[in-house]
């Protein structure tokens, strides 16, 4: 499989090479390729959680998420999450509901969206999240 990254003018601006978009110019990655893809995605890890935004916020703002449920991580139900860059994730919506993958990055806690089918990394922690943990977008005005 071929990935072109688009990291748009990367090359002319340091601090640029952050881009995260990946656009796949291929035959879609086998069965085998998406588990072994899906457990990279969840040792990569810093904690995996079905969680709830409490305190939205976004750059430089942090976001404050309480854990209903763990799989990887620390003993804790609070974390505090901030937008680093363009792969990191914001919140706006408190109340918003989803499984999400915690980095820790230089000592900051981000979150960012695995490029794994959800369903591979389910099965390996046992959890499928429409089931067990369904995504609320949380409530609006």
């Amino acid at each position: 499989m071929y990935l072109v990254v688009l990291a748009g003018v990367a090359l002319a601006m340091p601090g640029a090479a952050n881009a995260c978009a990946i656009v796949s110019l291929g035959p879609e990655p086998s069965f085998a390729r998406n588990k072994i893809n899906a457990q990279r995605a969840i040792d990569r890890a810093y904690a995996i959680i079905d969680a709830e935004v409490v305190r939205a916020g976004s750059y430089p703002e942090s976001t404050l998420i309480f854990a209903h449920r763990s799989f990887k991580g620390p003993d804790q139900q609070w974390f505090e999450v901030a937008e680093t860059d363009s792969c990191s994730r914001s919140f706006e919506v408190n109340g918003e509901r989803m499984r999400l993958f915690v980095y820790q990055r230089e000592g900051v806690l981000t979150v960012e969206d695995p490029t794994v089918e959800s369903r591979f990394i389910d099965r390996l922690l046992g959890s499928d999240r429409e089931r067990d943990y369904p995504y609320f977008p949380g409530p609006r005005p």
